[in-house]
């Protein structure tokens, strides 16, 4: 009697194998759908996002090499061996420039007409506070201070004389 009861509970448990495998197809093909539909097919998780696929991946033992769709199977293992190292992620994107550099760089744009963007660069250099030439750029850009063509500040230094 007993081995019919194993039988039995071996049955129920391949029905339930086969779907749970439909259901990993299933989430499988969304992934692919939704990397088909972003931009450069890059996606980058945050660190808690990695947190939550390293837990779901403990528990298959890590075993993830053919279901993994979101990152390449190497940096998976990279994840990894950082986890196990105690290493934290660092943060995703790039660092903003903060509010107090903003304001210097629009003071010194407002009181200094004639500089450019690689004046600017050059005197937050001395004061310790580096910021690429772009990145002044766009921030005078979306203030509307974009400095004058190169004849328009010399016109203007001729005149002022």
């Amino acid at each position: 009697m007993s081995r019919w009861v194993y039988v039995v509970l071996h049955l129920l448990f391949e029905g339930q194998t086969a779907r749970r495998d439909a259901r990993c197809r299933f989430l499988l093909a969304q992934v692919d759908i939704l990397r088909s539909k972003l931009d450069g097919n890059r996606v980058i998780p945050s660190p808690s996002d990695r947190a939550r696929l390293l837990a779901i991946g403990q528990e298959l033992s890590h075993d993830v090499k053919d279901i993994v769709g979101i990152v390449k199977p190497e940096t998976y293992r990279r994840w990894i061996h950082q986890h196990k190292a105690g290493k934290r992620p660092k943060p995703v994107g790039r660092p903003r420039i903060s509010t107090v550099r903003r304001r210097i760089i629009i003071r010194f744009a407002k009181e200094n007409f004639g500089w450019g963007y690689r004046r600017i660069v050059g005197e937050l250099f001395k004061l310790h506070l580096p910021v690429g030439r772009s990145s002044i750029r766009r921030i005078l850009q979306e203030e509307g201070l974009a400095p004058p063509p190169r004849n328009a500040r010399r016109t203007l230094a001729i005149e002022t004389t």
